[in-house]
């Protein structure tokens, strides 16, 4: 079954967790974003491939297993998720991640393993084979796109800086411009105004 009613979802729920796990999810179930309460969310072990941006209006969310799915990429809006804790992520098909899982500060437990995940993100993701790794994991991935998220605020931070330089430079050659075209205009009327009076010969 790859859609639920959030009539449905209510039923499965228990208190503030719900275990969507091995039930043959194609699409991610959107009235689950309608379950305000909800921290804990099991949805592993489908077939996701894709994650609506609308997923990441779930703030409360502390624990979040994701793992044996096919997942290509998560939704940009993830960092939104400040209170996620724990997220597993084991064997779906993710290269890289979000400019935004920078902003998951309170995460302490991570698990990237089998994913195909590009050379710099699977050196600091690890092996993740213990629960002291995972936890490592989850430190080391954050410190990196905290620093990737910081080169590039520091990167538009610097082309602004350029930019209001350029703008200002700019504004400069234009008082510049007009401050000589006035006076050249001041000049030709007043030369209009007072001509130079040609020398007068004596009469022979």
């Amino acid at each position: 079954m790859s859609k639920y009613s959030l009539a449905e979802l209510r039923k499965l729920q228990e208190d503030d967790e719900l275990d969507l796990s091995a039930c043959g999810i194609q699409e991610f179930p959107n009235a689950v974003v309608q379950l305000p309460r909800l921290t804990k969310l099991d949805i592993s072990s489908n077939s996701l491939v894709f994650l609506p941006e609308s997923f990441c209006k779930m703030v409360k969310l502390v624990r979040l297993d994701f793992g044996n799915n096919q997942l290509h990429h998560l939704p940009d809006g993830i960092g939104f998720l400040v209170n996620l804790q724990s997220l597993n992520l084991y064997n779906n098909k993710l290269e890289d991640l979000p400019l935004s899982f920078a902003n998951l500060k309170a995460l302490k437990w991570l698990d990237l393993k089998k994913n195909p995940l590009n050379a710099k993100l699977a050196a600091v993701a690890g092996k993740c084979s213990t629960d002291a790794e995972c936890k490592t994991a989850a430190q080391q991935v954050v410190n990196v796109y905290m620093g990737e998220q910081k080169k590039k605020i520091d990167a538009a931070k610097a082309n602004e800086a350029k930019l209001r330089a350029k703008v200002q430079k700019a504004q400069e050659e234009e008082k510049i411009r007009k401050y000589q075209e006035k006076k050249k205009q001041m000049e030709e009327k007043k030369n209009t105004e007072d001509p130079v009076k040609k020398p007068q010969h004596p009469r022979k």
